[in-house]
């Protein structure tokens, strides 16, 4: 019932950048030492991750006014490689959370898992152009934070092809009809 939900906001840290592993975790130990079957996880990862920046070759050869000579070149190119690396990690680790979600959904389904990622911008509008400008920190700006939401809201708020309905919709319906 209504009275019995509750909201758990996960944020990520050291060992689970996400927080969903610590969802699932939580979630799981709920359900194996005290089974309700009405119980439900709606899952939602918001992925502000700028993976529609990055380097390229124009930002490997120049920073701001001064041309990169070829040592500092070199401790570009392996800041790259590395972004690639946490790029490809990511990626797997998303595959990972889908499947476990799949696997938990087997025996009944009880996890809707919507994911929010800023890379699903629409292409060369102003927004997608201004989070692209974004540089990943551990701190954001509260101007950059703004931008962020907004990036957010556009996401779910929009109908694709694919979708008959948007995102928020989605998991308005999740929430309220429980599945």
């Amino acid at each position: 019932s209504a009275k019995d939900g509750y909201i758990k906001l996960i944020d990520g840290g050291i060992y689970d950048n996400t927080g969903l592993v610590t969802a699932l975790e939580l979630y799981n130990h709920f359900e194996l030492h005290h089974p309700n079957p009405n119980r439900k996880l709606i899952l939602i990862s918001v992925n502000a991750d700028n993976e529609i920046g990055g380097f390229d070759k124009e930002s490997l050869a120049k920073i701001g006014y001064f041309e990169v000579d070829i040592p500092l070149r070199g401790l570009f190119e392996a800041v790259h490689s590395m972004d690639q690396i946490y790029y490809h990690q990511t990626q797997m680790f998303r595959a990972a959370i889908q499947f476990r979600v799949r696997k938990m959904n087997q025996d009944r389904h009880s996890v809707d898992f919507f994911e929010i990622k800023l890379e699903d911008l629409e292409e060369g509008t102003e927004l997608r152009k201004k989070i692209r400008e974004i540089k990943t920190a551990m701190v954001m700006t509260k101007k950059n934070d703004k931008l962020v939401k907004e990036a957010v809201d556009k996401i779910i708020n929009s109908r694709s092809e694919d979708r008959q309905m948007s995102l928020a919709e989605e998991i308005v319906q999740s929430i309220g009809t429980g599945k």
